[in-house]
Order: structure tokens, then sequence, then C-alpha cells
């Protein structure tokens, strides 16, 4: 992104109501200005709200932050590289990171942003820059976060449509706030923040929990400043193309393309984030690209919305152009980062929470029933246990409180999943009718694995829960 110090004047085309051109200066943080900083917040002042954008760099590290009033957009570039919050804020002068902090970040003046959770848990992470009273505009449409649906709800309310200029708000969100974002969006999103913040269906949401990483715990903190990091990276490594195997059989009709995914890798999905590529060859027999969004899916089979005629000669090539959607559990994890980050939630005092993360602390399992009953191990299976396997299991029989979270590893082959059918088998043959067990894998696959284990020694007592997506009309 261009960082010359050249102000520029930026048209806004979100709303479809007017406004005046808004004034954007750009900004070097190792060179920033006490008395630079105050103009700007004097603007601020004028309504009381702040919009924040961010950009992120390599490895997801924050690398500019757009700030915006109603009328003025301050952009600041935090030079050099940061390592996964290795040397926070190393590469730019503390001294002007102090000012911005105290001049703007912990201003009395309410902050937005889309994504508030990445913003302040970056600017922590990456710059030791704490910030209060922050609002996550998304939050604001709880049950899908994470959809198209979201940003137009926090821009403009219930009644967004005929307010908004729908296809522009999708080309000003689309670019995910990378590297590759252009200079006037990041500007245009901050600006955008502050405006939504200012509309009418923003009063009735004044009591939206704030975020405040000046009065955090540091530990907590940092915890999920990780969390939040690394599913930004995972998230980033999602490919942007995706090539869609089809059958070759389809119809077009009324606008509509029918066809059907052939593979369940690649099959097409429902999103309101992305759209679709058909290329067909045309009239003339050359290829043509036909535009297009998916409105249904049910199993293989797809329904498209395209733009423009399609002829009816076969094949087609089909391409998922944006990233695919969160999976449910990505989903819950977010927002459960986010209520922590709000202080609305006690997840971070579960003992789970605190054995997993901070393992120097003594865990108190007080809230958790315990378990009265010794389990011994029971295993039908052809092939006896090994000494690794009886210690394993005998860990997560155990009813100390030291052994209710046990780490076990292995590579490929050497009994993991075995140890797992042993586990089942030994506290469904035992007499404390108050065990319960979840065996819960991050795939579909791992959790089919777990399962023909199971049945390959004779134990069929067990439901599978698997996405619908992976079973229906597969």
């Amino acid at each position: 992104m261009d960082t010359q110090s050249t102000d520029f004047t930026l048209r806004q085309n979100i709303y479809t109501a007017s406004h005046p051109p808004i004034i954007v200066s750009r900004h070097n943080a190792n060179a920033l200005r006490a008395a630079e900083l105050h103009d700007f917040m004097s603007s601020v002042a004028t309504t009381g709200h702040l919009g924040i954008a961010p950009v992120y760099g390599s490895k997801c590290a924050l690398s500019i932050v757009a700030f915006a009033s109603s009328t003025r957009v301050m952009i600041i570039n935090f030079p050099g590289q940061r390592k996964e919050g290795r040397h926070r804020g190393a590469s730019t002068k503390r001294p002007a990171l102090d000012l911005l902090a105290h001049i703007v970040l912990r201003s009395s003046y309410p902050k937005y942003a889309f994504r508030m959770d990445n913003v302040a848990l970056s600017l922590i992470f990456d710059l030791n820059l704490p910030i209060v009273h922050a609002v996550d505009l998304l939050d604001l449409q709880k049950p899908d976060r994470q959809s198209f649906d979201a940003i137009l709800f926090a821009l403009g309310g219930k009644n967004y449509y005929g307010q908004l200029y729908r296809d522009n708000v999708m080309a000003l969100f689309r670019e995910e706030e990378g590297s590759q974002t252009l200079e006037k969006h990041t500007a245009l999103q901050a600006w955008s923040a502050c405006r939504a913040a200012m509309l009418d269906h923003m009063a009735s949401e004044s009591n939206t929990p704030k975020i405040d990483t000046l009065n955090f715990d540091k530990t907590r903190l940092t915890v999920l400043a990780k969390i939040n990091r690394h599913t930004h990276r995972l998230t980033s490594l999602k490919p942007l193309r995706t090539r869609n195997d089809v059958e070759a059989k389809f119809s077009h009709k009324n606008g509509n393309l029918q066809l059907s995914s052939a593979r369940f890798k690649t099959r097409i999905r429902s999103s309101s984030t992305q759209t679709m590529e058909i290329l067909a060859p045309g009239r003339t027999g050359l290829p043509k690209t036909t535009h297009g969004r998916v409105i249904g899916v049910d199993g293989r089979a797809a329904t498209i919305a395209i733009q423009g005629h399609l002829s009816a000669q076969a094949p087609l090539k089909v391409t998922t152009v944006g990233r695919d959607d969160p999976t449910q559990a990505e989903v819950v994890k977010d927002m459960i980062v986010l209520a922590a980050l709000q202080q609305s939630s006690a997840i971070l005092n579960h003992p789970f929470t605190q054995a997993l993360w901070f393992p120097r602390a003594e865990a108190s399992w007080t809230t958790c029933p315990p378990f009265s009953h010794k389990v011994t191990i029971s295993f039908p299976g052809t092939r006896q246990l090994n000494d690794s396997q009886l210690r394993a299991v005998d860990l997560i029989l155990s009813n100390r409180d030291a052994d209710r979270v046990t780490v076990i590893q292995g590579p490929p082959g050497t009994g993991k999943t075995t140890v797992i059918a042993a586990t089942v088998t030994s506290i469904t043959a035992s007499t404390d009718r108050n065990r319960t067990l979840w065996l819960v894998a991050q795939s579909n696959v791992a959790v089919k694995n777990i399962a023909e284990k199971l049945a390959s020694i004779k134990f069929l007592g067990f439901k599978i829960l698997v996405s619908k997506d992976f079973h229906y009309d597969w």
C-alpha cells in the first residue's frame, strides 16, 4: 500500500445518501506528532464516533491502521516486519506508539470496527498497544456474524435495503483486509465503521459489550491473541479460487444453471460471500466466462443464478471465487474468543481451559463432579494392548484430577485408535452409569476411522454425528 505523505480526497459510494468528500491523510508511525493526532481527534469530537480499519501483512501481522471520523481518515503505516508478537513494536519508535495510545486508542470516544476482536488483539500482540471502549460492529448480528448479511446489517440495520449500494459493499470487503487491499478501500472501511455507528439503528445497541485490553490480564490476553492469530493465519491459507468438478449433464432455464458436483472434496457450496465463474463455449465456439452466484444446494445438486447467455454445449468448467465460509466449529471458536475478550464469558476460568492454556496455574476441579468408581481396563480385541497402550488407557480412565487432561501422541500405526476403542469398551463394561463419553475429531474422516475401529471389535453401541453434507446424496 502506498504511504506517501500527501493527502487525498475520497468520495464514498457505500450509502445512497450523499455525504461530503472525506479528507484522507497518510502517516508513518515513526513520525507521528501530538499536534496532528490532536487535530484529527478534534474532528472525532464533532460526533463522538471513531471508526477503525486494519491491513494485515506478512503472517497476518498488523501493518496499517486507518482511523476515521465523519469527515477525515488518518492512515498510519507501521514500518518493519513483526514476527508473531515476538518483538512487539520493535520496528516502530515507542514514543510515537505511546502518543497514538494516549491520544487515540485510550480516548473516551467509542471505537468501532468490523471484526474488532482481530483489531484489538493484533494491536496488543504486534504493537503492545491497548484499546478501550472498542465495539465489534459484527457482534450486532450474533447468529451469523461471519456472513455478508452481517456486514450489511451493521452498515444499515434491518432496513438496509435502499440505503446501501450492495455491490459496492461486497467489493469493499472482498479483499479481506490483506496487503493487496487498495488504500482507498481501507480508508472507506474505516469511514463506513464510523458512519454506521452514527445511524439510528445503533442507538438500540448502546449496551453492546465493549472491549478493553488496557485493564485485561496480560497472560490471558496473550492466550486469546495467539488463538486469534492462528485462526487468522489458517483462514488466510484457504484458497481464493477452487475448481469445482461437475458432472457433464446440466440444464439452463430462466437464468438458472442446474448441475451436479462430481467430487465431495470440490463440491459446490452455498455462500453469501463467494461468486462463481462458468467457462463454456460461446456462440462463436470460443470460450466464454459467465459469472453467477449459488442460490441453492441439495446434496450434489446445485443451482446457480447466472448473468447472461450460456451455451448448451458441454463440458462446463466451474470455479468458485472466494474462500470457503468458516465451519461451525470455527464460527463457535470465534464467538468464544470474542466473548472472552468482552469479558462476558467465564470460559477462561473453566478448569479445562486452565489446564490446557495455563498449566502453571493449579486448576480447580471443584465445579466438576468427581468419579468414585474405579474403571478397570476391558478390551475384547483380538490383540492384547501393549504396555504403552495400557498406560495410556489407564490415564484416560483415572479418577485423579491431575489426569483429567491427558495428551497421548504417536506416529501413525502406533495404536492410538486402538487406545480410543479400549477406553470405550472399558467404560461401557463398567458399573459406573454416570460416565458419558464423547469422541470428537477435527474431520469427518477421523470420526469414520474411529467408528470403523469400534465396529471391528464388534462394538456397535454408538451414534455418529457428522455434518449432513458429508453423507447426504454422496
